[in-house]
């Protein structure tokens, strides 16, 4: 109402817009309509997946500009959508300074035993889509390993998956961890493991990567395109993989990655996108 009233511009960052005056609009990724089984776990879930999807469709037809933060993303809308891809704007994400972060060595008083260098390290909300499965099946084919597990529970995750965590020994569910904790777990870990089968973009490597911790993620959706030659990689249908071997995979520096994903550089990519709007 107030954009019409006002003949303002508006700009959105999270996947939705004003529905009758659409104007620079984010549009990270489009799970919910690549992937609307993951939304069927209650009514609550299905009627986020159908508003989702209206925000999708009103964007991609009616935004006078899209912005979205990897090159698959803006073919996968661009796809699915039929428009020309022209209309649509790559703004990476970028990571904060997550050097300003303190770690809180303390968490290990919770879980005294987690030896350094000698346990996983995933986070994230625990949504279907960050493979939770994944992480559940390979450490019942590998008792020896040891997984520490992040995040915060969604009701759209799978019980049974839950359930299973319960009856495996070296997986600890460590639920949400403050951010110092977090950057603890990371500096300490064996390897960061991402499992993600979607990612628009996926910041939570950019931040294991800053602490100095190898990355073992997904080969697929943006992963790849995002985090090219520093990582290593695993399949997230395939749960039956050597990590030793994976992690004998060789990696470059990830400094230059570290340099190019940055907040700085999404405001300056994204001041290019509406100065043509001023």
């Amino acid at each position: 109402k107030y954009v019409i009233k006002n003949r303002r511009l508006s700009l959105d960052f999270s996947n939705t817009c004003p529905f009758f005056s659409p104007g620079i609009e984010y549009i990270h990724d489009i799970f919910a309509k690549l992937y609307p089984s993951d939304y069927s776990a209650n009514p609550r879930d299905r009627l986020i997946q159908l508003y989702s999807n209206l925000m999708y469709r009103r964007i991609a037809r009616k935004a006078k500009k899209i912005i979205t933060v990897s090159e698959y993303s803006k073919k996968t809308i661009a796809d699915t959508y039929k428009i020309n891809p022209d209309r649509i704007k790559v703004v990476y994400a970028g990571m904060g300074n997550y050097s300003a972060i303190e770690p809180d060595y303390s968490v290990f008083s919770q879980f005294p035993e987690l030896e350094e260098k000698k346990f996983y390290f995933s986070l994230g909300s625990l949504s279907t889509r960050k493979n939770l499965k994944w992480i559940i099946e390979h450490a019942a084919l590998y008792p020896d390993e040891k997984f520490v597990v992040s995040g915060k529970s969604l009701e759209s995750i799978v019980p049974e998956e839950l359930k299973k965590t319960g009856n495996l020994k070296n997986i600890i569910m460590a639920g949400y961890l403050s951010d110092g904790q977090v950057k603890a777990m990371l500096s300490k870990c064996r390897a960061f493991i991402f499992p993600s089968y979607f990612e628009g973009f996926g910041i939570p490597p950019l931040e294991a990567l800053s602490c100095g911790a190898k990355i073992i993620i997904s080969d697929a959706a943006s992963l790849p395109e995002i985090y090219g030659k520093c990582a290593c990689y695993i399949s997230p249908d395939k749960p039956d993989v050597n990590l030793d071997e994976v992690l004998s995979q060789p990696v470059e520096s990830p400094e230059k990655l570290l340099e190019k994903f940055t907040l700085h550089n999404s405001a300056v990519r994204l001041y290019d996108v509406l100065k043509e709007y001023f």
